[in-house]
């Protein structure tokens, strides 16, 4: 897509709804959990803090754009089309999301 567009919405009311808007060729991958957004574009890959309401892991340089990214949750992985892990992602004792290319 030219653009991308994500309406965040809490179920339980405990923070307010959030229109996130990314471009260039940009590709909603997907959620973590519940502070974690994925999004590539031909720019490279971020991941978006919702709650501090901030990228706070950008990978620029490599053009994700077509590369069919996925998240595994069960596994803490990020995959590619061909089921290549291209990141892994852990979470200190804080919660904080810990990024590591492949």
């Amino acid at each position: 897509y030219e653009g991308g567009h994500v309406t965040v919405h809490w179920l339980d009311g405990s923070h307010q709804d959030k229109n996130l808007y990314f471009s260039h060729f940009s590709t909603v991958i997907g959620f973590i959990n519940d502070s974690y957004l994925v999004e590539s574009n031909m720019s490279g890959l971020h991941v978006y803090d919702l709650k501090l309401d901030k990228i706070v892991y950008c990978k620029e340089g490599d053009d994700y754009y077509g590369k069919d990214l996925q998240i595994d949750r069960k596994n803490r992985k990020i995959l590619d089309s061909d089921n290549r892990v291209r990141f892994t992602y852990s979470f200190d004792k804080l919660g904080n999301i810990k990024m590591k290319e492949q």
